[in-house]
């Protein structure tokens, strides 16, 4: 989701959406970083876009627990850029 900070910075935030739950909602952000993070300048364009987005995490469904955190990639111009979290 792309919104802005109190100061007028542009922002890429990350959600979460426990489908474990019997009734889900949304809750976060849990990660929040600016469009500067991600700037690239091909030919001289500023490509701050995601183009993609991979997440992966453990499920209660899964039968044997293998501590597994949460992870995301994220497809930025022709950058890819990853995230774990630390379960802190």
């Amino acid at each position: 989701m792309e919104s802005k900070e109190e100061d007028g910075t542009d922002v890429f935030e990350i959600y979460t959406l426990d489908l474990d739950d019997f009734s889900p909602v949304i809750k976060g952000p849990i990660l929040s970083y600016s469009w500067d993070k991600v700037r690239s300048w091909r030919s001289g364009k500023h490509d701050s876009q995601m183009l993609a987005f991979h997440a992966r995490g453990s499920s209660a469904k899964e039968k044997i627990n293998l501590n597994e955190i949460l992870i995301m990639y994220m497809m930025h111009g022709g950058n890819l850029y990853s995230w774990a979290d630390n379960g802190t």
